[in-house]
């Protein structure tokens, strides 16, 4: 069996595995899934490795259709 490295983030005290990575603007946005819950997921802007909240309705729609095309 071989090993795979797997990114991840810790946040509001649970950790969330990183599922896809793309760029977008010159930034990088993650989809994150709790590890623990698979219903628990979301996407976020990544800037010095924190995560932050995505600030419009129109980035989230291009994030969107980047990540999942």
């Amino acid at each position: 069996m071989s090993k795979q490295l797997v990114d991840f983030y810790s946040f509001n005290n649970k950790i969330y595995l990183v599922i896809k990575s793309v760029l977008y603007n010159n930034s990088e946005y993650v989809f994150l899934s709790n590890e623990m819950d698979a219903s628990d997921d979301m996407i976020r802007r990544v800037s010095e490795n924190k995560l932050l909240p995505i600030e419009s309705d129109e980035e989230y729609l291009n994030v969107i259709k980047k990540m999942f095309n």
